[in-house]
């Protein structure tokens, strides 16, 4: 489950293994709608400009939701998205928007969301098995944190954290 509060709107957000997204009231706890358009489970929501909401999914679509009538206003993908989709979503201070997909980030600037480009996160020399799914978190100053979880040793994992 994920989860994302809209506070200029009351909201709060929830995604699931389900493929929809649901709608809350943060004043009386009711449920307002069910916002549905992934193919696959919602993995990850984030807060956007003017009222908006993203969510990423496996289906390897980000959507952007209006917060004012839950409408689907775009599906967003890239051509070199990995076959496991979209894991993570951020949103930057100055509406860039953020999606994690196997170990790339995917970039696209806030005017009409085009996608304007895709880095790979390096693994600090661990060889990788498998595919890892990178997770992004936003500073308030517009830091882009992305961090990896590798398999390291019989037990054990390496967690890996880059500031960009």
């Amino acid at each position: 489950m994920c989860l994302a509060v809209v506070a200029q709107a009351d909201k709060v957000y929830s995604g699931g293994l389900d493929r929809t997204i649901r709608v809350w009231s943060t004043t009386d706890g009711q449920y307002i709608q069910t916002l549905v358009g992934h193919t696959d489970a919602v993995l990850a929501l984030a807060t956007g400009p003017d009222d908006t909401v993203f969510s990423a999914s496996p289906d390897k679509r980000i959507h952007e939701w209006s917060t004012a009538d839950g409408s689907l206003l775009r599906a967003l993908t890239s051509s070199t998205v990995e076959p496991t989709g979209f894991f993570s979503v951020v949103v930057g201070p100055d509406g860039t928007l953020f999606g994690g997909s196997g170990r790339r980030v995917h970039v696209w600037k806030s005017d009409e969301y085009r996608s304007t480009l895709a880095f790979k996160v390096r693994s600090g020399g661990v060889a990788l098995t498998g595919m890892p799914e990178i997770a992004l978190a936003m500073s308030p100053d517009g830091t882009l944190y992305t961090g990896l979880s590798l398999p390291f040793g019989e037990a054990s994992q390496k967690h890996i954290i880059h500031a960009w």
